[in-house]
């Protein structure tokens, strides 16, 4: 796995996202840590070409997420059928004040086909008041909302540990 993070906090790297999908192959992005984002969004998969014919299968497996912006973002589809997305068995720990620091972001376009086995985590909010899926048209909604369409039937809001004493990564 690779690592991917800024050292510039709190200023764009340019780009949107850390790894950005588009047309082309399936991807399987697996067993790497994602810190001190810099971007929009760290994993955007958006843009399905109308005319495209293949599908893609984009499957996000075993890796770490930290930091404050969208974890996954999904949006800008008009062939959403022809995409299926994967999250499956991360660790999400977002930081900062806010009860909706997005963990995924579907704004339109595919929605996910399966999300199941992740670690969610916030240190300033407990599960029911944690605000961080953006799903089947819901402005927000808490991970008990997610596990009522059938998602995450195996994830939990716990703290996944992965922090020192002092709070470093």
């Amino acid at each position: 796995g690779c690592e991917f993070y800024t050292d510039n906090r709190g200023a764009s790297a340019g780009g949107t996202a850390a790894i950005y999908i588009s047309e082309g192959p399936s991807a399987l992005i697996y067993n790497n840590i994602f810190h001190r984002p810099a971007h929009t969004r760290v994993i955007g998969v958006e843009h399905w070409n109308p005319n495209a014919m293949s599908g893609q299968v984009v499957r996000i497996y075993n890796n770490v997420f930290y930091g404050t912006s969208p974890f996954l973002s999904l949006g800008s589809e008009n062939r959403s059928g022809y995409r299926q997305i994967h999250w499956v068995n991360n660790i999400c720990y977002a930081v900062g004040g806010a009860a909706n620091t997005v963990y995924i972001n579907q704004d339109s376009g595919s929605n996910p086909t399966v999300i199941n086995k992740n670690i969610y985590f916030n240190p300033l909010f407990n599960a029911s008041e944690y605000l961080g899926w953006k799903l089947n048209g819901w402005t927000w909604a808490t991970l008990a909302n997610v596990e009522s369409v059938g998602f995450e039937k195996n994830g939990r809001y716990v703290n996944p540990v992965i922090l020192d004493a002092a709070g470093n990564f």
